[in-house]
């Protein structure tokens, strides 16, 4: 799902073809800012609000596989504005 959003909101050449492949853009990214570290369990909930931005009593209704969903879909997306931003030159 990562990669649809980042094929949707990624750069794009004038020719209307994405400037960096979504392999190529995620390494880069990983490379920059590392894999990050383990969220703990009580910080779920509150960050989950914040990025997929519902409230709790939603997030709560939904099942794993539709908040993971809706990260993965939320990861390629900021990947792809990301990309825009920092420009393929790093």
């Amino acid at each position: 799902m990562s990669r649809a959003a980042y094929e949707l909101y990624g750069p794009r050449s004038d020719h209307g073809t994405l400037m960096e492949s979504y392999e190529s853009a995620a390494r880069r990214r990983t490379f920059r800012f590392g894999r990050g570290v383990p969220l703990r369990p009580e910080l779920e909930l509150p960050y989950l609000c914040d990025v997929l931005g519902l409230r709790p009593g939603e997030i709560e209704a939904l099942d794993r596989y539709d908040a993971a969903m809706l990260l993965a879909y939320e990861d390629g997306k900021s990947l792809g504005e990301w990309a825009c931003i920092a420009g393929l030159d790093g």
